[in-house]
């Protein structure tokens, strides 16, 4: 690594101004706008315009599977429990979309569903909870021989119940502050943008020829240069994080760490992007690699929910849904961190980046 140019590729970007309109203002001004416009798509009533779940169940024990009828009859609404005669039906009926998710009560509970919503899994996961505690406590008092109605709840306490579990949950995002987890995610992807240009304008200046008559190796002088334009992203980044926070009321306290390490994983994976397409595409005058950083931006983009939400599969496609399924989990639930934007983004930012500085050093032609 070489100070002097890593410092001067970073005063070069504070330089120039159009990265002030490109990474500052556009980001807050579409998270107003986006923010504003979609705000119905957001209703934090996340149940209300769910379809009820339907859950078909086997149950060995006799006993056991009267009470499951009795209680799971108090979830009408939420869920759909059906009866079938055995496991094989009931995951037919998953691959053919006709349920949900299949319950076998044996010596324990098994539970097979399709690949549910975080909000899915939460409601069937408070009601499993509640009815399971209900046959315990209706098969203690089997065993004691007390009148089979004693400590039996009702409708509305099972309810009342449910409502409890779920408010353990975290309020879901607003409309605001999805575009502006989402807008910072999709404006670091044009980070790309200065891979592409990294060495172009230094070749039509003369400063890669300059430095390549120093004693500096080529390794020396792509690794710094690279390092100087992503020490600038992960000030960007920063600085939109800070203003999010402040007129958005993003939670980035709660995961801050986490949140950072993914959003510049983000930027660093596309910087790196960006060079690789510039060294084996854009040479001349082809700009191959540019119309391909295009598309690749806008399919990212589109696949991963920066736009509107998309589901887990289709975010699963694309590094900025890795990104934004793992921040969004970890600042609205309580589940465990997914470490899957940081390591895949930061893997690819390793592989490009390595991959460009093989092929530089080996050309003639720098």
């Amino acid at each position: 690594m070489n100070e002097r140019i890593i410092i001067r590729t970073l005063i070069q970007n504070f330089r120039e101004k159009s990265n002030y309109i490109y990474y500052l203002a556009f980001p807050i001004t579409l998270m107003f706008i986006l923010g504003a416009v979609l705000q119905g798509v957001f209703n934090n009533d996340i149940t209300s315009d769910m379809e009820p779940l339907t859950v078909q169940y086997q149950v060995d024990d006799q006993e056991v599977r009267e009470i499951f009828q009795q209680v799971s009859s108090f979830s009408e609404g939420a869920i759909h429990f059906e009866e079938v005669t055995n496991e094989k039906e009931g995951l037919a009926n998953i691959r053919q979309q006709e349920a949900d998710a299949y319950l076998h009560f044996s010596d324990r509970i098994e539970v097979q569903s399709r690949e549910l919503t975080n909000v899915e899994k939460t409601i069937l996961q408070s009601y499993l909870v509640e009815i399971v505690q209900e046959i315990k406590r209706q098969s203690f008092i089997m065993e004691q021989h007390l009148p089979p109605t004693t400590g039996l709840v009702s409708a509305e306490q099972f309810t009342e119940a449910i409502v409890v579990d779920q408010e353990n949950q975290r309020e879901s995002a607003s409309s605001y502050q999805y575009y502006a987890i989402a807008m910072i995610s999709l404006f670091v992807l044009y980070f790309s943008e200065i891979g592409l240009s990294m060495f172009r304008e230094a070749r039509q200046h003369g400063t890669v020829q300059r430095e390549l008559v120093t004693p500096l190796s080529r390794k020396t002088i792509i690794f710094s240069t690279f390092s100087g334009h992503f020490i600038f992203g992960m000030l960007v980044v920063l600085v939109l994080m800070l203003i999010s926070q402040f007129l958005f009321d993003v939670p980035w306290y709660l995961r801050f760490g986490f949140s950072y390490l993914n959003l510049i994983a983000l930027m660093g994976s596309f910087l790196a992007l960006g060079l690789f397409l510039e060294t084996i595409g854009d040479r001349d005058e082809k700009r191959i690699g540019s119309g391909i950083t295009q598309i690749f931006i806008q399919l990212t983009g589109f696949l991963g929910g920066a736009y509107f939400p998309t589901n887990e599969t289709m975010m699963g496609l694309s590094p900025l849904g890795w990104v934004l399924a793992s921040v969004r989990e970890s600042l609205w639930t309580n589940n465990f961190l997914q470490w899957l934007g940081i390591y895949g983004n930061f893997g690819l930012m390793f592989v490009l980046l390595m991959s460009s500085v093989v092929i530089l050093d080996k050309r003639e032609v720098f």
